[in-house]
């Protein structure tokens, strides 16, 4: 813009040199001059658009589990991937799948190794479970006993009868463990053995149901318990 020259003066300005001129010159200025201006202008519209697009058809998870150091008979034709899993499940459990949907994770964690993605799992897995994302936790020894002062696991008798834990019992199914956060030393159910289900790579892996302490939908994590053991 020339000096003094106000904005609407700029603009005439531009409208008199494109007098006389072809379409095709006065498109080719107006690209020259503007492309910029368009550039961002249809950025910001994509990135708006996207960002409507994402919140309207958002959907809201109703059952999350996850796999730590348990081995899922995925791709095959049983469990094909975590994802088609989930989307049986959702079928099974009758989730709307319209507005809702179920997740499925498959993490590992060493702890002799102690790796950044082990490391990295155990921040994920406090952080989901913290924001109240996750309903049932499927893990071997070594992760419950790692994790049993940090509080993520329920009383499993806050669930089931007490027919339901004994008949479980009878057969070591159960997981007793004493929590620690009290004088009585009293060990709580806590785990239920799944590694019979048919989902799992090997019945001869350690492999615990768990309900999260704070799971958001525990309904749903006991109906996956049910899915998981079905014959």
């Amino acid at each position: 813009m020339a000096a003094g020259n106000s904005v609407n003066d700029e603009i005439k300005e531009q409208h008199q040199k494109m007098k006389g001129r072809s379409k095709k010159e006065q498109f080719a200025y107006f690209w020259e001059y503007y492309k910029v201006h368009v550039l961002v202008t249809v950025l910001v519209l994509i990135f708006g658009g996207s960002l409507v697009y994402s919140i309207v058809t958002q959907k809201d998870p109703v059952m999350d589990a996850i796999f730590l150091n348990t081995y899922l008979t995925t791709e095959t034709e049983l469990v094909p991937d975590n994802e088609a899993m989930a989307q049986d499940f959702a079928a099974y459990a009758g989730i709307d799948t319209e507005k809702e949907l179920a997740v499925i994770d498959a993490m590992t964690i060493s702890y002799e190794s102690a790796d950044e993605m082990s490391y990295a799992n155990i921040q994920k897995v406090m952080a989901m479970v913290s924001a109240r994302t996750v309903d049932t936790i499927i893990a071997d020894d070594a992760y419950i006993d790692h994790a049993l002062d940090a509080g993520l696991f329920a009383d499993l008798r806050d669930y089931f009868s007490e027919e339901q834990i004994a008949e479980w019992d009878s057969q070591e199914k159960i997981l007793w463990k004493d929590l620690g956060d009290d004088d009585t030393e009293e060990e709580i159910p806590i785990g239920i053995d799944v590694r019979d289900s048919k989902y799992m790579l090997s019945d001869q892996l350690p492999a615990w149901f768990t309900v999260v302490s704070n799971a958001p939908h525990p309904e749903n994590a006991l109906k996956f318990l049910e899915y998981m053991m079905e014959e």
